[in-house]
């Protein structure tokens, strides 16, 4: 079983939603994928129980837990066949429950909107993965095509940092409203659907790079 993790110091970075989509992207490539959401405020189990509720069941398994990381890893573990693909959201601005989270992960994603007080939280996200020995990778979301300046910056800032993944994540209004009702952004916009799954392609071949480093 491989894990993702989703995790940034910064709230309202994408990135409960991206954790949904990338869980509903890989559903489709993997035979089983399961979610844990460590945020207090259980964004990410709200939406899969609206998805539930519109009959969309089993694709990705939610996997209760609250803020108790420990015992729900062990019950997935214990499962006869634990998910191919265990995808974790971390809470913003709880240092020890994104340390918990991201000890023993195949790989971390961060989300980084571009501007001066988020991608300065980088430093402290690549302090965190360096400590646990985790790869990282940053994404720069909510990008704005008007404001190409201030993303080529907040690249070039994040470059110094670790990798910078080449997809970027636009500022769409189909994300949210796709949230609201269970859904994914891809499952309702042809661009947003393009981006996310070039992100997970991104983010597929590290997982297997990351696979391989395990195996030697």
């Amino acid at each position: 079983m491989q894990r993702l993790v989703l995790a940034s110091p910064k709230g309202g970075v994408s990135k409960t939603t991206l954790a949904a989509c990338l869980s509903v992207e890989a559903s489709l490539h993997m035979k089983r994928v399961a979610i844990i959401d460590l945020d207090p405020q259980q964004s990410l189990a709200v939406w899969h129980g609206l998805r539930t509720d519109t009959g969309i069941e089993g694709k990705p398994e939610l996997v209760p837990t609250g803020a108790k990381l420990g015992s729900a890893l062990d019950r997935v573990r214990a499962q006869p066949e634990p998910p191919d693909l265990l995808v974790i959201d971390c809470p913003p601005g709880s240092v020890g429950l994104t340390r918990r989270g991201i000890d023993g992960a195949s790989l971390v994603l961060v989300p980084m909107k571009c501007s001066p007080l988020d991608v300065e939280t980088a430093d402290l996200m690549k302090d965190i993965c360096v400590e646990t020995g985790v790869p990282f990778v940053f994404l720069l979301t909510q990008v704005n095509a008007r404001r190409q300046t201030m993303t080529a910056g907040a690249r070039d800032f994040l470059k110094e940092r670790g990798t910078v993944l080449d997809v970027e994540i636009t500022d769409r209004q189909s994300y949210a409203e796709a949230m609201l009702g269970g859904l994914t952004g891809p499952e309702k916009d042809k661009t947003a659907k393009a981006e996310v799954a070039a992100l997970w392609q991104a983010l597929r071949k590290r997982l297997a790079a990351t696979r391989g480093r395990a195996a030697a």
